[in-house]
């Protein structure tokens, strides 16, 4: 008979399986049908809202946050800028922990928790093609654009709603919702800052199009035994 602690632990490996498969498929099906609504000819804008934006220095002595702020210019345009001062300067070892989550009655883990050396992704970005997508949001946007050291204040200018839809529609289409991306900023082995930047994300179709079903069917055949049409 398999210990308590061995079926808590199978459990658990099974419910992340289960977890992991239906995000997968919710992936899979919101591009399948994104794709049923453009072969019908139906026009596709998507939004993204910033929600929330939270900085945290968890050793002031090391590093402090001057401002991190969303701030709206319309109702459907906004950034997030952010500067962060470090007071011990040189800085030479930097690893930095992504985790990307996904609204479901609550938020919870979505495909991507990697830590890389940013020193050495900094030097070969193609060296983790996952954290490279995730760095250009802010390669135009942020003076975060050399490797180590780093001797100066770290900023994030204006990241806008616009960068962040398209790279979620035009370089990884990724389905609606609501997300949360989460950075563990570690310095010398110890977690220095964490930042959360939380986002919706929608797709809108103008107009009414064709979508999914257009059939006929014999009326009398379909009394008589429904279950040769499912639709």
């Amino acid at each position: 008979m398999m210990p308590v602690t061995g079926l808590i632990q199978s459990s658990m490996i099974w419910k992340t399986v289960i977890l992991g498969g239906n995000l997968l498929l919710q992936l899979l099906k919101s591009q399948l049908i994104l794709d049923d609504v453009k072969r019908a000819g139906a026009a596709i804008c998507t939004r993204i809202e910033f929600t929330n934006f939270k900085c945290d220095s968890l050793d002031k002595d090391f590093c402090e946050f001057e401002y991190c702020t969303i701030k709206a210019i319309n109702r459907t345009y906004k950034y997030v800028t952010t500067k962060i001062r470090l007071y011990q300067v040189p800085v030479t070892e930097v690893k930095v922990n992504l985790r990307l989550y996904k609204r479901f009655s609550g938020y919870r883990p979505f495909l991507y928790n990697i830590t890389v050396d940013a020193c050495q992704f900094m030097k070969n970005k193609k060296s983790n093609p996952v954290m490279n997508f995730f760095y250009d949001f802010i390669m135009s946007t942020s003076n975060i654009n050399h490797t180590c050291p780093f001797d100066h204040d770290l900023v994030v200018d204006k990241l806008s709603t616009e960068i962040v839809n398209h790279r979620f529609t035009n370089i990884l289409p990724f389905p609606e919702g609501g997300y949360m991306v989460e950075m563990h900023w570690i310095a010398y082995d110890i977690t220095r800052a964490v930042v959360k930047v939380n986002f919706g994300f929608y797709q809108l179709v103008n107009g009414y199009s064709p979508f999914l079903y257009n059939i006929a069917v014999d009326g009398c055949k379909f009394f008589h035994r429904q279950k040769i049409n499912p639709v």
